[in-house]
């Protein structure tokens, strides 16, 4: 299964790869650099996080179309490219902010029931 998942992507990367130079009318090294920040953001929004996640298919597709349109809108409002990649990277650094927070909470809470006396000790302010 796993094994397929890894072939489709391949295929379709490179369909990809194959539209987008004929699109251009060429192919050189960096081609698709604009693209890597995108799809990084929008899979990282989608809920895939750097070290463990619940991803799903539609997550990340929504994440993609809210991408879009904060990508389109500062395009509208005229924003410079460096300033777009500013935008886009603040919003994955702030989703990644907040996954970890949850996640911390979370684990704290786990061991609070648990009956861990030192993440008990923690949460109420204690000595570290």
């Amino acid at each position: 299964m796993i094994a397929s998942a890894f072939i489709i992507s391949s295929v379709l990367a490179s369909l990809n790869g194959l539209l987008l130079g004929a699109y251009i009318g060429g192919a050189f090294l960096e081609m698709g650099q604009p693209y890597l920040l995108q799809s990084i953001a929008a899979v990282v929004l989608g809920g895939t996080l750097i070290f463990g996640g619940s991803a799903t298919a539609l997550g990340t597709m929504f994440a993609s179309i809210l991408l879009i349109l904060i990508v389109t809108t500062m395009q509208i409002i005229g924003l410079p490219p460096g300033a777009q990649d500013i935008v886009q990277g603040i919003v994955v650094i702030f989703v990644l902010a907040l996954a970890g927070r949850q996640a911390m909470a979370r684990r704290t809470s786990v061991d609070v029931a648990s009956g861990d006396d030192d993440a008990a000790t923690l949460t109420r302010g204690g000595p570290a």
